[in-house]
């Protein structure tokens, strides 16, 4: 497994998701899509740690990364 996104969530004034799973598999290709403040910069912004998430984990390569850093992320 190459990512896993369990139980996300992001609560603020202008942004929210709430319990975003997900996982990509090595070789697999996702899209996220929906509509305007669905959410999907917000869910890649916490991906790359650029977004703290209220709530769940980010899982790269079997490592949580959820409390790192971005430049972290990007090594």
């Amino acid at each position: 497994m190459l990512l896993r996104i369990r139980f996300l969530s992001h609560l603020a004034a202008e942004f929210f998701y709430s319990n975003a799973t997900l996982q990509l598999n090595a070789g697999e290709r996702w899209a996220l899509v929906g509509p305007n403040g669905a959410g999907k910069t917000t869910t890649m912004k916490t991906i790359m740690g650029l977004v703290k998430p209220t709530s769940g984990r980010v899982i790269f390569e079997g490592q949580d990364i959820t409390s790192r850093q971005t430049h972290q992320v990007v090594q």
